[in-house]
């Protein structure tokens, strides 16, 4: 067999030319005969076909290797940035990020995140006017809003953020609480914002809870205070009760139910019982403490934080034996002598011993406590003797 020497392309023996690369064959027998050792330059081709494809295979791969690297690079960033609340320089890093890597998921997911708690900060700014306008609802529901726009997301970062929407809850709450406190408000309006300030899990609402229930036990007191001096026994204890949910370590309250419960009884076994148990003391001794047990130390007349007329004094115990249930009847007059208002308020604690000092004060909430022609006139003191 001869073969070219060029290509390698077989031939006859006659042949002078190559059919395929077209050049002249030597006339040497020898060179035309050589082919197990001559090297066929076609095999060149997909030799370097495979290195051109191995060159790009790794260049492909350390190209994506390095974008990768960029990619996480540019998210650790972003990640930085978003804990320290630089949203806008987040938004930049995790943008870069996806330059590098189009289908980085996390970067994708932290870039929208960015840009949603962005917009929440921008518009919590405007919370401060729908307050000013009075319009909590509103606040409340923007609020909401943007809270379930987090839902889908997790972390210690978006967890700072609910935190704050919580925050800004808080102090909507607390707005539209005092400003139900400044206006015109009954006793049910208290009852209802003293839960909704409870729920509320900071140092300010717990002072306004603490305050709420201080009005509604003198409320209760009062109430309660009026029934009883119309002898209606079961609706003082209604009210004091109803007052015990709402302010349940008013000492005033408590020892006004006990009052009621003991003048209730006492009421019902007659007036007769006591005077008998009254004469088995000794004349002297019984005389004293019927008549001379107490001493009004003071009475004064001030006003609260919202200009009521509040009656308050001292009394203390003379009697050489234990009472109980101390009355102080009053009454206020104008400078003219006029009487305003006449009143019955219980002394507290319901039981004095002797040289015991006690107690009473009642707020009147139809007297303008500013007035400076009034005077307080103590009429009367009773009281049970054990």
């Amino acid at each position: 067999m001869f073969y070219c020497p060029y290509c390698g392309t077989q031939l006859q023996l006659d042949e002078s030319y190559c059919l395929t690369c077209g050049k002249k064959m030597t006339q040497q027998i020898k060179n035309r005969i050589k082919h197990d050792r001559s090297f066929n330059r076609y095999w060149l081709i997909p030799i370097i076909s495979l290195a051109i494809c191995l060159t790009i295979i790794v260049t492909y791969y350390f190209v994506q290797n390095y974008r990768m690297a960029e990619a996480k690079s540019l998210y650790d960033i972003g990640e930085q940035y978003l804990s320290e609340e630089k949203y806008d320089a987040a938004i930049t890093a995790f943008k870069d990020a996806l330059t590098y890597k189009n289908n980085f998921t996390q970067a994708e997911i932290a870039l929208q995140f960015s840009q949603k708690a962005l917009q929440i900060k921008s518009e919590m700014d405007g919370i401060a006017v729908l307050l000013d306008n009075e319009q909590y609802d509103k606040a409340l529901t923007l609020i909401d809003e943007k809270d379930k726009q987090l839902h889908n997301y997790q972390g210690d970062v978006v967890n700072e953020l609910v935190s704050f929407l919580t925050k800004y809850r808080d102090i909507v709450n607390i707005s539209q609480i005092k400003n139900t406190l400044q206006n015109d408000h009954t006793v049910d309006d208290l009852k209802v914002v003293l839960w909704e300030a409870t729920a509320i899990k900071n140092d300010e609402a717990q002072s306004i809870a603490e305050n709420i229930r201080q009005e509604i036990a003198d409320y209760s007191f009062a109430e309660a205070s009026e029934q009883l001096n119309k002898h209606h026994f079961n609706d003082a204890l209604l009210i004091v009760k109803d007052g015990l949910k709402y302010a349940p370590y008013s000492d005033k309250l408590q020892n006004l139910q006990q009052t009621i419960e003991k003048e209730k009884v006492a009421f019902e076994t007659a007036q007769q019982e006591r005077i008998e148990q009254a004469l088995n003391l000794a004349e002297e001794e019984q005389a004293f403490n019927k008549n001379d047990a107490v001493k009004v130390k003071e009475a004064t007349l001030t006003k609260d934080d919202q200009d009521r007329l509040v009656v308050s004094g001292e009394i203390k115990s003379q009697a050489t034996v234990p009472i109980q249930s101390v009355f102080v009847e009053y009454k206020i007059v104008t400078d003219d002598g006029s009487i305003l208002e006449t009143n019955r308020v219980f002394a507290f604690p319901e039981r004095l011993y002797p040289k015991d000092v006690g107690t009473f004060e009642f707020t009147h909430y139809e007297i303008d406590g500013t007035r400076k022609d009034l005077s307080i006139d103590i009429e009367k003191i009773t009281w049970y003797i054990d």
